[in-house]
């Protein structure tokens, strides 16, 4: 039975980022000190990560109200004046800034406690977080240490509600769904995301990305755990297989795939009511196809020899589905996938025709112009949203057909 109307959910809490740190920031309000971001190497840029981090906390319902779009503009607010009291996140000094966001905490402990019998040591290795922009975790065995980007999760899950939104729009709303539209819009996410990851934009003036459904929702958190359970274990891997070597060559990542993967099919990963192989590989294909899409658009923005194969990655992600389809993947699950698959090879021809159409050069700059120059981090208002769609028209792709 479907909910009316007005008793729809308008928004999404997100506990797994850092919600638990804003409500006690929130709360100590005398203990607030304004002037913390400023031990930061880039101050307006430090505070902006931290405000885009914190407000990703909640996510409106594509239906939300202008009455629930006004509450959320007070929260956002609430969050930049929390941003501005916080300190650089070091990795060397845990207490510094923002601590270890709790999807990290969730996955270390389960790898660890996956791991313990068999390497005892694995409880010495620390996990770090840094505001480095990064798609990737990175282990450092002379220094027994992982380091992962805050920003990458919550990169990730913006990229997976990009595809779920139109999974369950395709599902629940056909006729009315614009693939085209839907596209373009996955698009320019995409590269405003490129543009913070290589251009030290702030990720605070990106756009906002609502979740179409409840469900949406869900499966995008779902989708995004396994991928980050799927990028720590890969690197905890590295440490426990690799040692000191210096250096990784393709069969070393190749072992620490399998690695990683083959934690993820089991205890205490999956249990009875966890991810089914179909989803692991779901996640893990569409993780790959990011990574991909990612190197081709960097290469891109700094006029580097574009790699539009990516063979390396695809071989890599060629054994995963073998490794994960000796578990069982069924027909239903296949089904799922291939809509996001479909989506993503779709982004990486819509990035191929617009940078050798020029157009790509053109969107990065005059986006850097309106949105990435600013010292302070934008705050979404009705003016700015309003420059947001005028900017978005002349870039719209769809339209153009």
């Amino acid at each position: 039975m479907k909910r009316r109307k007005d008793q729809q959910q308008w928004a999404f809490g997100d506990g797994e980022g850092y919600a638990d740190f804003l409500q006690k920031a929130l709360t100590d309000t005398a203990d607030r000190d304004v002037s913390a971001y400023f031990d930061a190497e880039s101050p307006w840029y430090h505070v902006g990560v931290v405000h885009y981090l914190l407000r990703a906390t909640i996510v409106l319902h594509r239906h939300a109200k202008t009455k629930h779009v006004k509450e959320w503009l007070v929260f956002s607010q609430q969050c930049l004046d929390v941003a501005c009291a916080t300190g650089p996140t070091l990795a060397d000094s845990q207490g510094a800034g923002l601590p270890l966001p709790k999807w990290a905490e969730i996955s270390r402990t389960s790898i660890t406690s996956a791991l313990r019998n068999n390497h005892p040591s694995i409880d010495d290795v620390r996990l770090v977080t840094t505001t480095e922009a990064r798609l990737h975790a990175r282990s450092f065995h002379s220094r027994n240490t992982i380091q992962v980007s805050a920003l990458m999760r919550e990169y990730l899950r913006t990229f997976n509600l990009c595809i779920w939104n139109t999974q369950f729009g395709i599902t629940e709303n056909l006729r009315k769904l614009n693939i085209d539209i839907e596209l373009t819009r996955f698009v320019r996410v995409f590269i405003e995301h490129v543009i913070t990851l290589y251009r030290n934009a702030s990720p605070s003036s990106m756009a906002v990305i609502r979740a179409y459904s409840p469900e949406a929702f869900h499966w995008t958190q779902i989708t995004t755990g396994i991928q980050l359970n799927f990028i720590l274990a890969h690197e905890y891997a590295h440490i426990v297989l690799h040692g000191n070597t210096v250096g990784r060559d393709p069969q070393q990542e190749a072992d620490a795939d399998a690695f990683a993967a083959t934690l993820l099919l089991g205890e205490p990963f999956r249990g009875a009511f966890g991810p089914t192989a179909g989803d692991i590989w779901m996640a893990l294909d569409w993780l790959f196809g990011f990574i991909e899409l990612e190197r081709i658009a960097g290469a891109a923005l700094n006029d580097y020899p574009i790699d539009w194969e990516q063979l390396s990655l695809e071989h890599r992600r060629n054994a995963l589905r073998a490794l994960i389809a000796q578990a069982g993947i069924t027909g239903h699950d296949g089904n799922l996938a291939v809509i996001g698959s479909a989506l993503l090879r779709d982004l990486k021809a819509e990035l191929r025709t617009s940078h050798e159409q020029g157009s790509f050069h053109e969107y990065v700059t005059d986006w850097l112009d309106v949105f990435g120059l600013a010292s302070r981090p934008h705050l979404p208002t009705a003016e700015s949203l309003n420059k947001r769609r005028k900017f978005h028209d002349k870039y719209d792709y769809a339209r153009r057909r």
